[in-house]
């Protein structure tokens, strides 16, 4: 799942993603992000922070709250990218942080190393 308000950053990046084999939904506000995944159940959410109608903050935690959401690795990908802005996303769930612009390699090094189901989103919690 790839939600971004900004219709060209989530098409392109949806794109890429499709080129590499992947089965991408875009979502373009908050609402619509969480909507979309209780319905396509991603086993990767890339979202934004600053979505209109409901934050990045607001849909990981929706996201986390169900039980199909525990095991979704979380990526925040934002032009926040202050320490504070790095706390808030931890403490909502995010597995990651990237700050726009990021490299597609960036991303893709954190898709390459996606964890077995087994283990939670805390235990593949990192930072960039």
């Amino acid at each position: 799942l790839v939600a971004d308000d900004f219709p060209q950053s989530a098409e392109i990046l949806a794109r890429l993603l499709r080129q590499d084999g992947n089965d991408v939904q875009v979502a373009q506000d908050g609402i619509e992000a969480v909507e979309s995944a209780a319905q396509f159940r991603p086993d990767v959410a890339v979202l934004d922070l600053a979505m209109p109608k409901l934050n990045g903050y607001d849909v990981a935690r929706m996201i986390r709250e169900q039980p199909w959401g525990k095991h979704v690795l979380l990526i925040a990908l934002s032009g926040w990218g202050h320490q504070l802005d790095r706390q808030r996303t931890k403490e909502a769930g995010f597995d990651a942080h990237l700050t726009k612009p990021a490299k597609y390699e960036t991303l893709m090094e954190l898709l390459d190393h996606l964890p077995d189901e087994a283990q939670t989103a805390t235990d593949r919690s990192q930072e960039l």
